[in-house]
């Protein structure tokens, strides 16, 4: 003997279809705008690494003004690193600031040691950008970066 199917039955199950498609289709939209966002941070990041006129840092002696030589390595440190997912606002432990002119524009790139597995990057300017990152002594190769030792060659201390 058949047993009917209730039209109830049939709603329910092409419902729960219908909205675990709706959820599918919501996380690989926003996962194709995070690397959307993502991408534009590195063109960003590049640009101002290989192309700004004046770069001043805000590091661990004091204010700097960054040698040509240095600017490619903030873009090398960010480039290794692996994205983290953090919710939350975390407390900051130690932060290095940069500030590039490029093309007109000024920019503020902070970056924030978090713990010992994350810093966080927000560059202001035109557009703005927030990324957790790894950082596997990262933030570290920053400060050098904005050091008067500085990663490649010399920074010239300004006070």
């Amino acid at each position: 003997m058949k047993s009917k199917v209730s039209k109830d039955r049939i709603w329910i199950v092409a419902l729960l279809v219908a909205l675990a498609l709706g959820f599918a289709i919501f996380v690989i939209a926003a996962l194709f705008m995070e690397t959307k966002k993502i991408r534009e941070f590195k063109v960003d990041v590049f640009v101002l690494s290989n192309e700004s006129d004046i770069c001043m840092a805000d590091g661990p002696d004091g204010t700097v003004k960054m040698s040509a030589d240095n600017l490619p390595a903030i873009y090398s440190i960010i480039l290794k690193s692996k994205g983290r997912i953090v919710f939350g606002e975390p407390k900051v432990q130690d932060t290095v600031v940069f500030n590039f002119e490029c093309h007109d524009e000024d920019w503020t790139m902070t970056v924030d040691e978090i713990d010992e597995d994350k810093i966080r990057i927000n560059l202001e300017g035109p557009r703005t950008y927030t990324m957790y990152l790894n950082n596997n002594k990262n933030f570290e190769a920053f400060q050098k970066a904005a050091s008067a030792e500085g990663y490649v060659s010399k920074n010239k201390v300004i006070r």
